[in-house]
């Protein structure tokens, strides 16, 4: 038994890389565990990144069969917003963080229901007539002739914490199970400062971050919110008032953790944005981001 546990120790440990090929068509992201593909990715530039992003819309029609508004965001079709999407559920976020960070929903079907109180046909129609302006963020993209889902549970991903407007709550994932780490980022979060109206969610990677970094993710997020804030007002309706991160910026936020040895990119301008990015992190999340020296094509 004991020959047994040492050989367990003896073992390498896992061994997780990133490598990042940018090309002129497309951009590619392989996530390696142990040499072995994990994760791969691809992101084509010209095509619009819609889930995750925030748009001002105007409703065009309510549909009581379906419990479902129409919302003219500015596409070829009109984005699908549900009845139970219209008013927002800081509970729900709370289940599962990432999926929270990329916009995305806990039904399946792009909304939250039955996690709090629907409002009737009549409260919608009061609330949310045809004609007046929403502001809403897409979960799912637009699929044949069918148009993009959205909700009106904002989220802004940062590296630690997902921000909500429109919510009060300060909260930690229920994805992070140690009970002491819980407390620490309970405490960690009421002592950051909160603009009005704004909610905030500890996120899994948020475990064992510092103090100074939730506060200095929470400035960047305040700085994305007050310019969307600034987009609402100015921008005419139907307009786009954030859009999502490219891809290699969202391997920085989401995929750079502990566990990561390094991000390999061949491509020398992506090179050294995503150093850039990374040194907002530390400087030690700088330094695992090497550039590819070898011979592509």
């Amino acid at each position: 038994m004991l020959e047994k546990l040492l050989n367990w120790f003896r073992k390498p440990k896992f061994k997780r890389d990133i490598l990042v090929n940018v090309e002129k068509l497309e951009t590619r992201v392989a996530v390696l565990e142990n040499g072995r593909l994990e994760e791969y990715m691809v992101e084509h530039p010209e095509e619009e990144r819609l889930v995750g992003s925030i748009f001002k819309g105007r409703i065009q029609n309510l549909e009581h069969d379906l419990q479902a508004a129409f919302v003219d965001i500015g596409l070829k079709k009109n984005a699908f917003l549900h009845y139970w999407d219209m008013t927002p559920d800081a509970d729900a976020y709370l289940d599962d963080d990432e999926e929270a960070a990329k916009g995305g929903s806990k039904n399946g079907k792009g909304g939250k229901k039955g996690r709090h109180a629907r409002l009737s046909n009549e409260e919608i129609e009061k609330r949310f007539p045809p004609g007046s302006e929403i502001v809403v963020q897409v979960t799912k993209g637009p699929i044949s002739t069918k148009g993009p889902r959205v909700t009106a549970n904002l989220s802004l991903a940062g590296r630690y914490i997902v921000m909500m407007p429109g919510e009060k709550v300060r909260g930690v994932s229920r994805k992070i199970g140690d009970a002491a780490e819980r407390t620490r980022l309970k405490k960690v979060l009421d002592r950051l400062l909160l603009p009005d109206d704004v909610g905030i969610i500890a996120r899994t990677v948020g475990v064992g971050a510092s103090p100074k970094a939730f506060a200095r993710d929470l400035r960047n997020l305040v700085s994305v919110w007050n310019e969307m804030q600034g987009n609402v007002k100015n921008l005419r309706t139907p307009c786009c008032i954030f859009q999502e991160p490219d891809l290699c910026e969202r391997v920085i936020r989401d995929w750079l953790t502990e566990d990561i040895d390094s991000i390999v990119i061949d491509d020398p301008a992506t090179y050294e944005s995503m150093r850039e990015i990374a040194s907002r992190i530390s400087r030690r999340a700088r330094a695992r981001i090497n550039r590819y020296e070898g011979v592509t094509g």
